[in-house]
C-alpha cells in the first residue's frame, strides 16, 4: 500500500492521469491489532477478518470490528473496483517461485449486470495471465461465501482483485513493485472497459 501511494503521488504522467480520472482510497493495514500481537490471520478478538461473516452469511454486517468499519464504507461508497492485497512470508512445496496467487468468486452469476460481469472476468484474466508463479494452486483459489469479497460481489456486484504477495521470497522492494504492477493493470482494465484511455502507458 505504501508503494501504491508512492506511485500515485509521484510525478509520473500516468499517476497524474490516474489522479484526475479516479478517486483512490488506500487502507494501509486491515488488521493492525492482530498484526502487532503477531496473530496470523486473526485479529485481537480472535476473529478471522478474511472470513468476515463467519457462519452468519445473511448478517447485515461482518463480525469483526475492523470489517464492520470497512463494510460501512463500502456500502456507502459502492466502489467500482475493490483491490485486496495480502502479504505473507513462506515457501510452498507444491507451486512455483515466487509463490504468489489470487482468489476469485466461482459463481459469475453474482454479477448479473453484463458490464460488471465483463469487468470482473477481465480482471480475473489479467491477474491469471500476469501472475509469475501461483501459490498452492495453478488456478485461482475460490473465495468462501463468508469472505468479504464474496459478499461484496453478491450484495453490491463489486468487482475485485484479491492478490497474495510473498514478501518472503521476493523481498520488500520486489513486493512493492509487484503490488504497483497489479494495481496498474487492474486500474487499466477498469478504465479501458469504461471507455477511458490513458495517454501515459
Amino acid at each position: 500500500m505504501v508503494g501504491i501511494a508512492d506511485f500515485l503521488t509521484s510525478g509520473l504522467p500516468e499517476a497524474a492521469e490516474l489522479r484526475d480520472a479516479l478517486d483512490v482510497w488506500l487502507l494501509p493495514m486491515m488488521n493492525p491489532d492482530g498484526n502487532v500481537r503477531g496473530r496470523n490471520a486473526f485479529n485481537a478478538e480472535g476473529l478471522d477478518p478474511y472470513l468476515a461473516f463467519g457462519e452468519q452469511l445473511e448478517a447485515a454486517q461482518p463480525q469483526a470490528h475492523e470489517n464492520r468499519l470497512l463494510w460501512r464504507w463500502a456500502a456507502a461508497e459502492q466502489p467500482d473496483l475493490w483491490l485486496n492485497f495480502h502479504a505473507y512470508t513462506g515457501w510452498r512445496s507444491n507451486s512455483e517461485y515466487p509463490y504468489e496467487g489470487w482468489y476469485e468468486v466461482a459463481d459469475r452469476a453474482l454479477y448479473p449486470d453484463p458490464a460488471r460481469r465483463r469487468l470482473y472476468e477481465a480482471l480475473c484474466d489479467t491477474v491469471r495471465l500476469e501472475t509469475d508463479g501461483p501459490s498452492t494452486h495453478l488456478t485461482a483459489a475460490v473465495h468462501p461465501e463468508s469472505s468479504l469479497c464474496h459478499q461484496l460481489a453478491r450484495r453490491f456486484q463489486t468487482p475485485h482483485v484479491f492478490y497474495e504477495l510473498n514478501t518472503g521470497t521476493s523481498g520488500r522492494q520486489a513486493a512493492v513493485r509487484r503490488g504497483i504492477h497489479v494495481f496498474r493493470q487492474a486500474v487499466r482494465v477498469l478504465l479501458d472497459l469504461a471507455g477511458l484511455r490513458l495517454a501515459a502507458r
